[in-house]
C-alpha cells in the first residue's frame, strides 16, 4: 500500500519512566528488540512502507536506530519537535512532509488490527478524520469513546471522567485516519 504512516513517538512517557528509564518509551525493549520495531513490523506486514517518525524526547535514538529505512526495506522520514507540542501541534509541525492522507499510529501501542478492511472502509467513504475503536470490557485504564448508529463519535470521555458504574465501551485504538486538508486552516506560516 502506498499510503503514508505517521508514527507518533515524540511522548515524555512519564508512566513508564520507573521501568523504562533512559530511552523514549517506543524504544523499551522486549525481548531484544525495542517495541516500535515490532509496530513497524507490523505496519509492514500489512503492506507499508513510507513513514514519518514524529519525534520528541530523545529522538535521536529513534532515528539513530532506524536510520532511513532501508535496513527495513522501507522510508522513514523524520519531524522533529525541540519541546512537547502535542499531537495537533506536532501534525502540522509536520505539515510539509505530510501526503495528501494518512494513517496516523501511537508509536506506544500495538492494535493489532485488518488494515486491509481500514483501507477499503476508507476508500468507499469519504471521511475525514477516522479513528479505530477498540471494545473493552474494563474501562478501568481507559477513557470511553461513544458512538451513534453512523459510527460518528458523540462523545469523548477521559478516564477519570468515565462513570463509575460504567465498565465497558469502545476505547481508541491508537490508529487514525486523517485528511491532510482538515488541518491546513490551522497551520499558521
Amino acid at each position: 500500500m502506498d499510503r503514508q504512516v505517521v508514527i507518533l513517538v515524540g511522548g515524555l512517557g512519564t508512566r513508564l519512566r520507573s521501568v523504562v528509564q533512559d530511552v523514549p518509551k517506543p524504544m523499551a525493549d522486549i525481548h531484544g528488540k525495542p517495541f516500535l520495531e515490532y509496530l513497524l513490523q507490523l505496519l509492514i506486514q500489512n503492506g507499508y512502507q513510507n513513514f514519518l517518525f514524529l519525534l520528541g524526547y530523545k529522538g535521536d535514538m529513534i532515528k539513530n536506530y532506524f536510520g532511513d529505512g532501508s535496513n527495513f526495506g522501507v522510508n522513514i522520514e523524520y519531524s522533529n519537535e525541540e519541546a512537547p507540542l502535542g499531537t495537533g501541534v506536532a501534525l502540522l509541525n509536520a505539515l510539509d512532509k505530510l501526503s495528501d492522507d494518512f494513517f496516523m499510529v501511537n508509536g506506544d501501542t500495538f492494535f493489532d488490527i485488518q488494515y486491509e478492511i481500514l483501507e477499503d472502509f476508507v476508500t468507499s467513504k469519504n471521511h475525514e478524520f477516522l479513528i479505530a475503536l477498540r471494545y473493552s470490557d474494563d474501562l478501568s485504564r481507559y477513557g470511553i469513546i461513544e458512538i451513534d448508529d453512523n459510527y460518528k463519535v458523540i462523545s469523548f470521555f477521559e478516564k477519570d471522567q468515565v462513570q463509575e458504574n460504567r465498565i465497558d465501551g469502545y476505547i481508541n485504538g491508537g490508529v487514525y485516519f486523517v485528511k491532510k486538508e482538515i488541518l491546513e486552516p490551522y497551520y499558521k506560516t
